[in-house]
Order: structure tokens, then C-alpha cells, then sequence
């Protein structure tokens, strides 16, 4: 089901196991998160700190994504420039600003990614012990 204030979210954890949980997005909340086990088919609730590391991991991904776009829009706006900003150079003052921003938004993507990618690993591995691996 899916609405502007939320989310269903699925995921599957390194060792198989699926874990669906809804994802607010008013406070960026994971609610009514489980994991069901591949082998067994027991399902199991999410304790509220391996909950608050998934969504954690679901926002740093989303603001990822965000500055992943705002940078593709600044190159497109740059591209739009065509030759001139290239014989202008990127420390131009008419193009600076754009290459600033550009790599502003690249510095947060990267951050996030990697604030992500902490986050995610932590989630799966707490949520494969909780599923019984």
C-alpha cells in the first residue's frame, strides 16, 4: 500500500530473510517492522533500536538519491551552457557558482552514501541474528 504519508517497505537481508516494515515519512518512522525467516517462515517483530538504524539507513538513502538529482540538474544546467562554459572556464564567475554547487551536492551524495551503507549493514546484521542466523 502506498500513500503520500507512507510506505510499505521490503527488503531482504544478506542471509535471505524478508523483512517488510512501513516507512512514515512525517518523522521518518519504520513502524510495524518484521522479519520472516527464509527457512522457517517464523516471523518476528523489529526490537525499536534495530528499527530506528533501518530508517536511518532509509533516510540517509533518501537524501542520497536527492542529491544525486539536484547534481544531475546543476550538470545539465551546465551542459545547457555548451562550449561557452568550457572556453570560460569552470572558475569563471559566471560558472563557478555552478561547479560549487555541483560539488556540494556530490560531497553530500557521497557522505550519504556512506552514512547509508553504515547504517544498512548494522540493520541487516542485528536483523539476521534477530531471524536466528
Amino acid at each position: 500500500m502506498t500513500d503520500q504519508t507512507h510506505d510499505t517497505v521490503m527488503l531482504t537481508t544478506p542471509r535471505g530473510h524478508e523483512v517488510v516494515a512501513q516507512l512514515e515519512y512525517e518523522g521518518f518512522a519504520v513502524r510495524h517492522a518484521k522479519v520472516v525467516n527464509r527457512y522457517t517462515g517464523v516471523m518476528k517483530p523489529l526490537d525499536a533500536v534495530t528499527a530506528e538504524t533501518l530508517a536511518r539507513a532509509l533516510k540517509a538513502k533518501q537524501v542520497y538519491d536527492h542529491a544525486m538529482t539536484e547534481t544531475k540538474a546543476v550538470e545539465q544546467t551546465l551542459k545547457g551552457f555548451g562550449t561557452l562554459a568550457a572556453a570560460l572556464g569552470n572558475a569563471h564567475p559566471a560558472i563557478e557558482p555552478y561547479w560549487r554547487e555541483a560539488n556540494q551536492h556530490k560531497t553530500i551524495a557521497h557522505d550519504m552514501r556512506e552514512r547509508a551503507r553504515h547504517f544498512h549493514d548494522d540493520a541487516m546484521a542485528a536483523i539476521d541474528k534477530l531471524a536466528g542466523d
